[in-house]
């Protein structure tokens, strides 16, 4: 889908996640709401006036009976209708008193408006399958909408969705026109009405690699009686994806149900995503060596492991040295880091040697 056709005059809205930028073509006159900014007009002469209006009444009124509040010189109604003593007596207030912004302007004109929006993402994930939605709101009619967004954004700024019954989907091309400008990723969504409603839209649909585990944060300091493993999902995709709320769902009982809602960072291609604690692996370590000589520090050891399922220890250590995990496989390894990983099932005893730079 091709960008905004100039003939139409349509609106054109840059969102951010928690704010909007709309480029709107405007005359003078054109009243701008109490919760807009002007930032910028094309016209050769612009400036913005204060308009105050007067309240507006219809009288004579009939005051039913009923069960009214009392707000300063105001009756209240429970039905919402709003009355006011005057001196010629009880009116009816259709219009309370306020003040407008109207643009005044020497032409037509493209006015640059910063608005109130925003912008969220969130995921659910059924087994291999990721979908991604997006939870669009904005004080406008129809625009043509562009989202914007920077490593980050996202998680910082987040809230739990409501989830619509039926999205309106994309065309897959629209989301294949990203561009990264000025450190930015820059997504076209086309022309779209309902922002007003809070408009949900699945964007994305991918096949991803994923795995579940059970970590362990390997700490020899202290040794403990069976802490339960970190319950988490690793996954792998072929491209870069914005963090936000996930909806990660489970096969239970011959049911797809939701067991977890998590906010994610930015996924960089590979993500390691904490779900809770694991009922499926536990793990004790009994510490037998721990000896300190020339800065350095050589650590041995006895990591019992009981349930079931695969197994990733990480190790967090400067300058970690001649690892030795008899019964695991070392599937990372780098000066400060490593990873092992095994699948076991009942009881596992495995012995833990290395040394590190204190």
């Amino acid at each position: 889908m091709g960008g905004p056709d100039d003939s139409e005059k349509m609106d054109v809205l840059i969102m951010f996640s928690s704010y909007g930028l709309l480029l709107k073509s405007v005359e003078n006159g054109f009243l701008v709401p109490d919760d807009w900014d002007v930032l910028h007009v094309s016209a050769s002469q612009w400036f913005l006036e204060t308009e105050k209006m007067d309240e507006k009444y219809e009288f004579p009124a009939e005051v039913r009976p009923g069960i009214y509040r009392l707000e300063e010189d105001y009756l209240i109604c429970e039905s919402g209708e709003v009355f006011k003593k005057l001196e010629y007596g009880i009116a009816k207030v259709i219009e309370k008193a306020h003040s407008r912004k109207m643009l005044r302007t020497d032409e037509k004109a493209e006015g640059l408006f910063k608005i109130p929006a925003s912008c969220k993402v969130y995921y659910i994930l059924h087994g291999n399958n990721l979908e991604q939605y997006l939870h669009l709101n904005a004080p406008v009619e129809e625009a043509y909408v562009i989202i914007s967004n920077a490593p980050g954004e996202s998680k910082k700024d987040y809230f739990a969705f409501r989830m619509a019954a039926e999205s309106p989907r994309l065309f897959p091309d629209d989301l294949e026109n990203e561009d990264e400008s000025a450190g930015r990723k820059l997504i076209p969504l086309g022309k779209l009405k309902g922002l007003e409603k809070g408009l949900n839209l699945k964007a994305k649909e991918l096949i991803v690699e994923r795995r579940d585990l059970n970590i362990v944060e390997f700490n020899y300091r202290y040794p403990y009686n069976w802490e339960p493993a970190d319950y988490c999902i690793e996954i792998k995709t072929n491209e870069e994806l914005i963090g936000g709320m996930m909806y990660v769902y489970a096969n239970v009982f011959g049911k797809s149900i939701p067991i977890k809602r998590v906010v994610i960072d930015d996924i960089k291609q590979e993500e390691l995503i904490y779900i809770s604690k694991s009922w499926q692996v536990y793990h004790s370590w009994l510490l037998k060596k721990a000896t300190k000589m020339d800065k350095r520090v050589y650590v041995g050891g006895e990591l019992r492991l009981k349930g079931k399922g695969p197994v990733r220890i990480i190790f967090n250590f400067r300058e970690i040295n001649k690892l030795v995990v008899p019964k695991g496989k070392i599937t990372k390894e780098s000066s400060d880091y490593a990873e092992v990983e095994l699948e076991f099932e009942g009881e596992e005893s495995i012995y833990i040697e290395f040394d590190y730079h204190e």
